[in-house]
């Protein structure tokens, strides 16, 4: 991991300009796409393995995941759902901001709450959090933001790394960062259980066969 994180493979450009309204179709594609991979390389660059560790352990033993997302982490919110499922886990997520508050109240002190926010101050996670955090569940914040709001009830921290321009306000590097954050943990929760996870996954895929024509 060391290595790769420091490999040339990983030296895309970075075009942090914005579209312009002179720019070829060409270039403005261009600056879309390295911004893309440049979310991608930066969060890579910028995942703490220790708090991702730390993370998969308390997901892998938690009674409920809980997962709030408003907006475009909403959906982040039930890709998490849908990856952490195929391994066995049992997940609730929410990303109507009346829900969210909603669904604290069954929140316990062995459950898992795992707050996505670009920002970390969207207003519905950050009062959330607040509730949470007094019932003593394990709170996992994804955000672009160190020091943000949500970050000050999390438990653990998982950064991604993402520079918006105004064309891609809430758009796929942010995205793209905080599903990339996801099937890390996912993956790394699977391999706190490898053998079990491996088991369900099968047994998933086996479920769905009959989806398929």
């Amino acid at each position: 991991m060391t290595l790769a994180r420091n490999s040339a493979y990983f030296d895309t450009p970075t075009i942090f300009e914005n579209i312009q309204k002179e720019d070829h179709l060409n270039v403005a594609i261009e600056k879309i796409y390295a911004n893309n991979i440049q979310a991608l390389n930066g969060t890579f660059q910028s995942l703490d393995l220790k708090e991702l560790k730390k993370a998969a352990e308390v997901i892998a033993s938690a009674r409920i995941i809980y997962l709030f997302g408003v907006g475009t982490s909403g959906m982040v919110a039930d890709y998490a759902s849908y990856r952490f499922t195929r391994i066995g886990l049992l997940t609730k997520s929410y990303m109507d901001s009346h829900l969210i508050s909603m669904s604290t109240a069954t929140i316990q002190a062995n459950d898992v709450v795992i707050a996505i926010s670009q920002s970390g101050s969207t207003t519905a996670i950050v009062k959330a959090l607040e509730s949470v955090k007094k019932c003593g569940a394990n709170i996992i914040s994804i955000t672009s933001h160190s020091r943000s709001p949500v970050t000050k009830s999390s438990s653990i921290v998982l950064r991604s790394s993402v520079h918006e321009t105004p064309f891609e306000s809430g758009d796929m590097p942010s995205l793209m960062a905080q599903l990339s954050v996801v099937d890390a943990l996912m993956v790394a929760a699977a391999l706190e259980n490898f053998d079990a996870s491996m088991n369900r996954i099968q047994a998933a895929t086996e479920a769905l066969k009959s989806k398929k024509l």
